[in-house]
């Protein structure tokens, strides 16, 4: 215990980076490993074509979620970072998300009943929408625990309600149950889930639920921005499920690629979480003008390509083989998707640290340019990559995507004074 107690002495910064980061990354991991066992689970029982409707239904929802964020999940941690007891300014984004989560809600219900007709996939989509105001306030509560650095709150939580998903879930399944009754279980989980993290953040935090005007204004011109830029973050994650659908009219080939992806996601979630508990720490090195914050960024890509190096060449090696194994010879492509699912999802997470100072020395514009540049060159290349390579063309454009806007951001940077914020 003496060692230990010297070393948090000795580094406080990375003590809390690490103490948080595992726990956070445990949340991440926790919650993403069962969200994957549970897909491919489900998707044992749905077969592709149910299970790329079940996946349609929610990437159309967390899409419309990317419209809402406003740099909350950055601003929030940042700022408690530095005064643990802002009440006012928690109580403030709390409204600003809630007004943003209702927005979204009805325009996507306006949408959806006016461009889907097919009747089955219009109600799966309507359906799913609640959880878009769950989701979206976990979410926002989660940047506050992360701020006050009491991550073990939401892993308990969130891994509690996603096992309480799983089992219900498959269970009404294996009673003969369909994909309907299995969203809806995906709504009540997210609705409860936030019950719960409201509930426990009144006991960590005087929240104060009122629009304080001097806090909004605090932070409503950088969260404008940053908002712009998850909307183009939002964009080059949900595109390739959702654009594929309406360019290959099949639905099956959605399934196909979504199940690549949540496989994708294991290995962001492992490495993010370290990301994300670091920004506490981050925002105080760039207010004490710390030498050593320039060698971060360099390091978290190292460490990134390592580790989605790794994965991809297990990947290539037993990549079909094993989704072929687990769900049958019906999702073998799945496998053959894995490789180009990483690449893409491996240079999604490559640039994080530098975004992350980036923020600090507020040079958040380049976000906003960086992301909406990747989103196009997506969108334009996916319909042309798709009609060439199949369903691997919606992955190979995603990577074209995000390689685009890691080069821009690491640009940007390159082109910034050290310690200048």
């Amino acid at each position: 215990m003496a060692n230990r107690a010297t070393f948090q002495q000795r580094f406080p910064g990375i003590s809390s980076i690490v103490r948080n980061g595992i726990l956070l990354a445990g949340t991440q991991w926790g919650e993403t490993g069962i969200r994957a066992v549970y897909a491919i689970l489900i998707a044992g029982f749905l077969g592709p074509e149910l299970y790329g409707s079940w996946s349609l239904a929610l990437a159309t929802y967390t899409f419309a979620i990317g419209f809402t964020h406003f740099g909350l999940e950055s601003l929030i941690p940042l700022r408690l970072g530095k005064d643990k007891t802002a009440g006012a300014f928690v109580g403030t984004t709390f409204l600003v998300r809630l007004a943003l989560l209702i927005i979204a809600t009805l325009l996507s219900a306006a949408w959806i009943a006016a461009v889907e007709t097919d009747l089955f996939s219009r109600t799966a989509l309507l359906i799913v929408l609640p959880a878009l105001l769950g989701r979206g306030i976990v979410l926002w509560a989660r940047s506050v625990f992360i701020g006050l650095e009491c991550n073990q709150i939401a892993f308990r939580f969130a891994i509690g309600v996603r096992l309480f998903e799983l089992v219900l879930g498959l269970t009404l399944l294996w009673l003969g149950f369909g994909l309907i009754t299995v969203l809806i279980v995906h709504v009540l989980s997210w609705l409860i889930e936030a019950a719960f993290c409201l509930t426990a953040l009144s006991r960590h935090i005087p929240l104060k639920i009122a629009l304080d005007r001097g806090e909004f204004e605090s932070f409503a011109k950088r969260g404008a921005i940053l908002g712009l830029g998850t909307m183009g973050l939002s964009t080059l994650i949900s595109m390739p499920i959702i654009l594929t659908r309406y360019v290959s009219d099949d639905i099956g080939s959605v399934g196909q690629i979504a199940m690549a992806i949540q496989i994708a996601s294991l290995v962001v979630m492992a490495v993010q979480g370290m990301f994300t508990a670091a920004l506490p720490v981050i925002s105080r090195a760039a207010d004490n003008d710390d030498p050593r914050l320039r060698f971060y960024a360099m390091g978290a890509g190292l460490g990134v390509a390592l580790v989605f190096g790794l994965a991809i060449v297990v990947a290539q090696a037993f990549g079909p083989d094993f989704m072929a194994f687990a769900l049958g010879e019906g999702f073998r492509s799945a496998g053959t998707l894995l490789t180009p699912a990483l690449i893409a999802a491996g240079l999604m997470i490559a640039p994080v640290g530098v975004w992350q100072i980036l923020v600090t020395q507020d040079r958040i514009w380049s976000g906003v340019f960086a992301s909406w540049s990747g989103a196009l060159v997506l969108l334009i290349a996916l319909p042309l990559l798709v009609q060439s390579y199949g369903p691997a063309g919606a992955l190979f454009a995603a990577a074209l995507g995000w390689a685009l806007r890691a080069v821009i951001l690491v640009g940007v940077l390159r082109m910034s004074k050290p310690n200048v914020h």
